[in-house]
């Protein structure tokens, strides 16, 4: 008997699931080429220290350059891609990404290689919040989109688990340069399944030109503020001028936003109570894991005397759940709830860190690792589930302002963790100059305690702050998918 009627829904259905899964996978390789190259570098930056003959506070401008200009310029790429389309900002990226890695790579300097990690990173801030902002764009049922986003995450996650394996083979093998070589290679071979994307951009974007100079300022002598505390002292009069520049900035910037028609900061999303304190979260958390992964790593090396292979491949336990939970964090958050998942995260990051600052500096590196796997434990439970409650925040035409808002957040928590951290370490290593080493070991296992207290923080915050959420019904409006809490 011949069959008529409908072809059959899964014959229809395998091509467009084969193609969403391509594009779900440019996405989240956009997103691990971004972060990648942050942590990428951490186990590098001993040898480049070494290269350049500069110390912890200045060689840390190689991580500080490429994640501030991330944060300073991640607002205006989100504003640039919902006007001018998500797939074009994203293939821009790529390009822009590609020729900044070949030029660390050729950098005779660290003047000029800082230069080229500006540039690498205005490529990369073309990346993530296109690609967030498409798979918000892409997966209107909230469930479907935290798995999406779950899935981002994992590439986020991966990102910063490979980073310190990978740099530091290539740096032992090859020299420091080989990492930039790779990053460039990756960027030009993911232009193939980035053509995929669909295009998507929104009819009401606008650009606050204004309003992104005075954030790209602000950030600016924020970090150079921090850098330069432990140097200069917190107190001396040229660091007391940096705070009142801080201060004066800051004013500026909420002037700037008042009067501004379409603010860089988007007044609606500030408006959301889940939106700012999911934010807040990703900030403290962040801050956290980057100053983890920069620092521990230098740690490693001169303090453990690790070579920087073997200092990766010792971190890799608090890297390896961020991968494997990535996709699956998203299902938990749905059984088991935003809100409670991330309070239980952050309390796991919390309390990995500060055993982490009460261990003995001679301590078994076996304890040490299982300090590390229960850190990214909590880090891999965290990042899918709170990203999404953020950006779900959004309507659709502002999904690209969201993803970049929440992605700028990322990356000023990076800046300022790896500022913060980096300053307490070189204070300690000022003070201590008979054993540097033992400075370096002080100083590292402050800074554990500093971001644990942060986490711990972003434990309270969300329990205060983020809202009970049910899984919406799909084809659902997204407000009707919440309740108070």
């Amino acid at each position: 008997m011949t069959r008529t009627g409908r072809p059959d829904e899964a014959t229809r259905a395998a091509p467009v699931d084969g193609l969403r899964t391509i594009q779900v996978l440019a996405c989240c390789l956009g997103a691990f080429l971004a972060v990648l190259n942050q942590t990428l570098v951490a186990t590098a930056l001993p040898a480049i220290q070494r290269r350049f003959q500069v110390d912890h506070a200045t060689v840390s401008l190689v991580v500080d350059t490429y994640t501030l200009t991330l944060a300073g310029l991640m607002l205006l790429s989100g504003s640039l891609a919902d006007r001018l389309g998500r797939r074009r900002m994203f293939l821009s990226g790529l390009g822009v990404f590609a020729v900044g890695s070949a030029g660390c790579a050729l950098a005779p300097g660290l003047e000029t290689l800082v230069l080229a990690r500006i540039v690498q990173a205005a490529g990369g801030c073309l990346l993530t919040p296109a690609t967030l902002a498409i798979l918000v764009h892409s997966y209107r049922d909230r469930g479907r989109r935290t798995r999406a986003v779950g899935i981002w995450s994992g590439g986020v996650g991966a990102g910063v688990a490979l980073g310190p394996l990978v740099g530091g083979a290539l740096s032992d093998t090859f020299g420091w340069p080989s990492i930039f070589w790779l990053t460039a290679v990756c960027a030009v071979a993911s232009i193939g399944p980035a053509l995929t994307l669909p295009e998507s951009r929104s009819a009401t974007a606008r650009l606050d030109l204004p309003g992104q100079a005075a954030v790209i300022l602000f950030l600016a002598a924020l970090t150079y503020t921090l850098i330069n505390g432990g140097e200069r002292g917190w107190t001396s009069r040229r660091e007391l001028a940096s705070y009142a520049a801080v201060l004066l900035l800051g004013a500026i910037l909420v002037m700037v936003e008042r009067r501004a028609p379409h603010p860089v900061l988007d007044r609606y999303l500030l408006a959301q109570r889940d939106f700012v304190g999911s934010a807040t979260a990703i900030f403290l958390v962040y801050a956290a894991m980057m100053a983890f992964v920069v620092y521990t790593a230098a740690y490693l090396q001169e303090a453990r005397h690790l070579h920087a292979t073997a200092a990766g491949a010792a971190m890799l336990p608090s890297m390896v759940p961020a991968i494997l939970l990535g996709s699956r964090a998203g299902r938990i958050a749905m059984s088991f709830g935003t809100r409670r998942l991330a309070v239980l995260s952050c309390l796991l990051m919390s309390c990995a860190l500060g055993a982490m600052a009460g261990s003995p500096m001679d301590q078994p590196l076996v304890w040490s690792c299982a300090g590390y796997l229960i850190l990214g434990l909590g880090f891999g439970l965290f990042v899918g589930p709170v990203t999404a409650a953020a950006v779900g925040c959004a309507p659709a035409d502002r999904g690209g302002v969201a993803a970049a808002t929440v992605s700028a957040v990322r990356q000023v928590g990076n800046t300022l963790g790896v500022a913060v951290v980096g300053a307490i370490v070189e204070a300690r290593v000022a003070a201590a100059r008979t054993s540097p080493v033992r400075g370096l070991s002080a100083g590292v296992h402050l800074g554990y305690l500093v971001t644990g207290a942060g986490a711990l923080l972003a434990a309270a915050l969300a329990a205060a702050v983020l809202r009970p959420r049910r899984h919406r019904a799909p084809g659902l409006p997204q407000h009707e998918g919440r309740r108070a809490g």
